[in-house]
């Protein structure tokens, strides 16, 4: 113990340190053993405490000087009085300031029958031009988002809103929703708390505090106005505290990072986040869990009036501190200092203001800190006296029970007998905002194998594929997941191992042994050659040092540079929009799969296969930014996604083929431990598969059973010597051999080998699965969610933010539809005009009623009731109304459509009846009947999936175009017809006939896919159903201009 810490250390150490250096010598020591012995277990127990103090994890309470302790003495002390009067003249604290919020609410409760109602005529008065209308004097000049107006109104102090779940899409400003939340409550006595997946994320909901106007970046800046200074690119940040403040414009901050030799990203960490992690944790301000008077005193004395201290300190902590020791109770006090405000002996989470971002990792918690998120998701459910907002972009993920757990772990448990209104606030539609997404809407869940350009597919070859199978062997043997083979679809090395000189040299100089990444690279140069900045993600487990080299290499050769992870302040710069500092953003899924936001970016590679539907949505929601792009021109502001998928070689996307492959590599007779050196070459393998497929197809085997059967017939000798020489690849041969031995010895274990070969890879499973899920987890979404419109908020409202915010989908009433059925009309003067009798016109009008149930099943009156969804949202995505589309997955809708279908589709029999004579006259017209029919069907179904791709996308779609190009296929395929007749020697009226047919079919078959899609859209129905419909039109279409066509032309 040293003199010189004495002078500083409590009235109990300064004792302990006398008494030792009075003792003797001999008594010096006995005492120094007893004091360690008793103090060891007390230090062992401090250092586990803040074993994560370099992460700060945990703030410690700071010791009080001593005239702090004074200060922290009994009130109304004689002492005290006379200090006061003696001391400095202190000024006393203003009043708090009052926001404005109107006390609109009639005071019904949260989960209540009725809450929502009640929530759209307050939301309708509060919003921006409503006759309450009001936001926080602290919003500034800042426009939010029509769903953080939403969430920042209902959650408030004066609001009976105290739990919600934002289930807000990736993107649409979530963040800046938590601000304004934390905003509302900065004058109330309870700690806020904000919880993020990891620390990346805490820093970015830091930066995020000094980017938007708040109270907190106020009280911080009067606390630290050098810094602030920096932050705001000003020297008097007072002038600039209405406006967001660009960090990564600041000609201060970046003049600090040169100086200091950091990066922006390195610069803002340092000398942004710290401040005002420090500042907002109110050190020194609080002990025992109670604010102290010298430390408003103090502030006070200096401060101005127009900012306030808060009334209780902001923390943000990473999922595994605020679930584990930071929020740990110990002899009745929590670990974390911010815990102990407002504690009420049980739950440190009683009495806070909670918020959590990607809060679906609640209830389907992350294995790497599951303990923590389990322990976390105890105290919220059974925290009192709280407010929790859970916000997430992917309710769902591995099961369609997601949603439902997740909405009632928000509700907490003192709610969970309440009904469902009020606890949800849904906002899942993008508009003009946001940029637009290619082929498809990956970010908000779209993928499909049959989108153009989305997958693009690579065989693997050589040392990829056999180190893929080596791994997939010692894997099926030991009985392991597959996990680890993603790792083999990218590079032919384990991950870990590619730092090695001779692993490194050949992923560098062998494109067979990193296939994947070598398309990737292709990718990001032909971006960079056109100025588009492009984001590349892959996992540090399956190759991200690979790829890092490799981009290295192509930016050293083709002059661009690469960002990591570092670098994301300076790839988000407005001056780096087309690429200039950096070209492309490499980023591991674990650092950039969540919570993170990329700007400007046209082109998302994707090198890992997403294992689960959430994964999919957060992953290319990085890219998918509410404004993300508004620096580009409109022409560019879109992005392009782009999976890489690794997949068998042709000949081993059989059985016959992958069980050559599966043998040669040695399951049935190879080593227990693979060698590389010693095994046979890969083009060795590749060879003999492919001679081994060769001589089994020449003999029509078709499949391992085809095989099994004809084995004893062919005999393995005979096979085997017409696929491989045994003295040029004995190892080879020897292999195979084992493997046909095997078949012939075990007959009946055929059906366990065939399911065991691979004749796919990880990646394609994986693609397969995410279609899988994409499909279950479709239905489970729209029982909890709720896709209708703020009801009760005024239409001028809606139309003056039109052309700014989402276009909210809407109820259409029936006095919308015409009285008389279009559909019924038209069958009936077809009817009349063709003199096809009441048959036809009862068809027609059984058509017209089928049709009309489905739609006044899809179309609901606009006042439905609000109970028929079963977890209603609250705000605009608030009312819960019934689904815009009814689910075609439900037997009922199903059945309306097909039996519809079938009984309009029944009109071509009355058609043909009707030009009996001609088809009894003419047979060659029956016999190329069908090829008409089915062309008008083709030719329909093109057009509707263009047609609905582009409504997808937001794009405008071209009547007049399309016509066009059904008048050039027209013209292009008549002359086929034609001569498809004459060779079959039909007579030439027939072939005009049906060249004539074929042009017109093709022409309206155009015009009809385009048009049929966009009147269901107008109509608020699914385009999607246009597929089925135009089907069974066209051919009534197509039978009926052959026969007009025919009675004109053969008469």
């Amino acid at each position: 113990m040293q003199a010189q810490h004495v002078q500083v250390a409590p009235a109990h150490l300064q004792a302990a340190h006398s008494l030792l250096q009075r003792l003797p010598e001999q008594l010096k020591q006995e005492a120094v053993t007893v004091l360690s012995q008793r103090l060891t277990p007390e230090i062992q127990a401090w250092i586990e405490q803040y074993e994560h103090a370099l992460d700060d994890s945990l703030e410690p309470e700071e010791p009080l000087s001593e005239d702090e302790w004074e200060d922290e003495g009994d009130e109304g002390e004689e002492g005290d009085e006379e200090k006061d009067q003696t001391s400095k003249r202190r000024r006393k604290a203003p009043p708090v300031p009052d926001d404005g919020y109107p006390s609109l609410w009639a005071g019904i409760s949260q989960g209540s029958r009725g809450f929502n109602a009640e929530a759209r005529r307050v939301l309708s008065a509060l919003l921006p031009g409503g006759e309450h209308a009001w936001c926080s004097p602290t919003q500034g000049r800042i426009k939010l988002l029509l769903q953080q107006e939403v969430v920042a109104l209902l959650v408030h102090p004066k609001s009976p809103v105290s739990r919600l779940l934002c289930d807000h899409n990736t993107g649409s400003g979530k963040t800046l929703c938590m601000i304004r939340i934390v905003d509302n409550f900065f004058f109330d006595g309870r700690a806020k708390i904000a919880i993020f997946p990891k620390d990346s994320v805490v820093d970015n909901f830091y930066t995020s505090l000094w980017e938007w106007p708040s109270r907190w970046r106020d009280f911080c800046s009067h606390c630290n106005p050098e810094v602030a200074k920096l932050a705001c690119n000003s020297a008097d940040w007072r002038a600039r505290r209405d406006v967001r403040w660009a960090l990564d414009a600041s000609d201060e901050l970046r003049a600090f990072a040169r100086k200091e030799g950091l990066s922006m990203q390195q610069a803002i960490k340092q000398k942004l986040i710290k401040t005002m992690r420090d500042c907002l944790e109110m050190k020194r301000a609080f002990y025992k869990g109670k604010v102290r008077k010298s430390y408003l005193q103090k502030y006070w004395a200096e401060a101005t009036e127009d900012v306030h201290p808060p009334t209780a300190p902001l923390r943000a902590y990473r999922f595994t501190s605020a679930g584990g020791r930071a929020a740990e109770v110990v002899d009745g006090v929590p670990r974390g200092c911010i815990f102990k405000v407002g504690f009420d002996g049980e739950n440190p989470y009683s009495g806070k203001v909670v918020l959590m971002d990607e809060g679906h990792h609640l209830t389907r918690p992350n294995k790497v800190y599951k303990s923590q998120l389990q322990s976390l998701r105890g105290y919220v459910e059974s925290a009192r006296n709280s407010v929790f907002v859970s916000c997430t972009g992917s309710m769902e993920a591995d099961s369609s029970a997601d949603p439902r757990a997740l909405l009632d772990a928000v509700k907490g448990n003192e709610n969970k007998a309440l009904s469902d209104e009020g606890f949800l606030s849904s906002h899942h539609k993008r508009g003009l905002g946001f940029p637009r997404q290619r082929p498809a809407a990956c970010a908000d869940g779209a993928f499909s194998e049959e989108l153009d350009g989305l997958l693009q597919r690579k065989e693997l070859s050589s040392h990829s594929l056999t180190r893929y199978l080596y791994q997939a062997i010692r894997l099926q043997k030991e009985e392991k997941p597959e996990e680890t083979l993603a790792n083999y679809t990218n590079i032919h090395v384990y991950a870990g191992s590619a730092g090695q000189p001779a692993c490194k040299a050949q992923i560098m100089r062998y494109p067979n042994c990193r296939p994947k990444f070598t398309l990737a690279v292709a990718e990001v140069i032909a971006a960079a050659k056109q100025r588009q900045k492009s984001v590349v993600m892959v996992s540090k487990r399956t190759g991200y040092k690979a790829m890092l080299w490799l981009l290295e290499a192509a930016a050293e050769k083709h002059g661009f540079h690469v960002a990591e992870y570092d670098q994301l302040a300076d790839f988000n710069s407005t001056d780096n929009k087309y690429g200039k500092n950096f070209m492309v953003l490499l980023l591991t899924t674990e650092h950039g799969g969540e919570s993170i936001q990329a700007f400007c970016v046209r082109v998302m590679l994707l090198l890992d296969v997403p294992t689960r539907y959430a994964d999919l949505k957060q992953r290319c929601g990085r890219v998918v930014r509410c404004r993300s792009h508004d620096d580009l021109p409109e022409a560019d502001r879109d992005v392009r996604f782009v999976f890489f998928v690794a997949e068998m070689p042709d000949y081993g996307q059989h059985e016959l083929g992958a069980f050559a492959l599966w043998a040669l590599c040695g399951y049935w007779n190879g080593p227990k431990k693979v060698n590389y050196s010693t095994e046979p070459d890969p083009e060795e393998i590749a060879e003999i598969s492919q001679a081994f497929v060769q001589s089994v197809t020449e003999r029509r085997l078709q499949s391992m059973g085809d095989l099994t059967r004809s084995l004893p017939r062919i005999g393995i000798s005979r096979l085997m010597d017409e696929v491989a020489d045994p003295s040029e690849y004995p190892k080879s041969y020897r292999r195979l051999q084992a493997g046909l031995q095997q078949l012939l010895d075990s007959p009946g274990a055929i059906a366990e080998v065939a399911e065991m070969l691979p004749t796919t890879t990880y990646d394609e499973q994986k693609v397969e699965d995410l279609v899988q899920q994409i499909a279950e987890m479709a239905p489970a979404l729209d029982r909890v969610r709720c896709r209708t419109f703020l009801s009760n908020v005024r239409r001028s409202e809606r139309r003056k933010r039109e052309k700014e915010e989402p276009e909210l989908p809407y109820v259409i009433t029936m006095a919308e539809y015409p009285e008389t059925d279009p559909v019924a009309s038209a069958s009936s003067s077809l009817a009349s005009h063709l003199g096809f009798g009441p048959q036809v016109l009862s068809c027609a009008i059984v058509f017209a009623f089928l049709v009309g149930c489905q739609v006044l099943r899809v179309v609901e009156p606009q006042g439905a009731s609000a109970d028929s969804c079963q977890a209603p949202a609250l705000d605009a995505h608030i009312a819960c109304e019934t689904p815009q589309v009814e689910s075609l997955h439900l037997f009922w809708p199903r059945f309306r459509w097909l039996a519809a279908m079938m009984i309009f589709q029944s009109v071509a029999s009355f058609i043909l009846a009707h030009f009996q004579h001609l088809v009894e006259s003419h047979a060659d017209l029956i016999i190329f009947l069908t090829m008409l029919v089915g062309l008008g069907g083709n030719a329909g179904g093109q057009s509707v999936v263009l047609t609905c791709r582009k409504l997808a996308l937001g794009e405008d779609v071209a009547i007049r175009s399309q016509l066009a190009m059904g008048l050039l296929l027209g013209l292009t395929l008549a002359p086929l017809a034609f001569a498809r007749a004459m060779a079959v020697k039909a007579e030439f009226g027939v072939c005009l006939t049906l060249a004539g047919a074929t042009f017109l079919i093709a022409t309206l078959a155009a015009g009809m896919g385009t048009v049929l899609p966009k009147l269901l859209h107008k109509l608020k129905m699914d385009p999607g159903q246009s597929s089925a419909m135009i089907q069974v039109i066209m051919d009534i279409t197509g039978i009926m201009i052959t026969c007009l066509l025919g009675a004109a032309i053969l008469r």
